[in-house]
């Protein structure tokens, strides 16, 4: 729930004008598709409807996510469950391919605000950081 809060503030149509990310956890169009639907048709479904996509997305990493962490970076970036805080999830000015089209450096460049210490890299645990501090100001004091 605190991943879909961040991600979408709970609106199944919630799209990034800069990654065209939709939907409560914020879909990537190749995530979309490998769930058997698009960014578009997510848009245009209750948030109920869309709920069975991010089970579906979610699923494969049951008895893989052991904190808050792991569970946003399947979400962010799967490829990082599980891995150390170190672990590199942007690089400012990078064209390495991540995977598919998706280079570090579009993944710095959408997401800049997570390099906390400004050394042009975004590591899962600045991350994760980031998104803990979130939840936790939201949370009743």
């Amino acid at each position: 729930m605190a991943i879909m809060a961040f991600e979408s503030g709970f609106d199944p149509a919630a799209r990034n004008k800069a990654s065209g990310a939709t939907g409560l956890i914020q879909f990537m169009e190749p995530t979309a598709n490998k769930l058997g639907t698009t960014t578009k048709a997510l848009a245009e479904m209750s948030a109920v409807k869309q709920l069975d996509y991010v089970y579906s997305h979610y699923k494969p990493y049951a008895g893989k996510i052991h904190s808050i962490g792991d569970a946003y970076m399947v979400t962010f970036m799967p490829i990082a469950v599980g891995k150390n805080g170190d672990f590199i999830l942007g690089i400012k000015d990078s064209d390495r391919i991540i995977s598919g089209n998706l280079t570090y450096g579009k993944v710095y460049s959408q997401n800049s605000a997570l390099d906390v210490d400004g050394d042009g890299r975004i590591t899962k645990a600045e991350a994760v950081g980031f998104i803990e501090r979130i939840i936790a100001s939201k949370l009743p004091k």
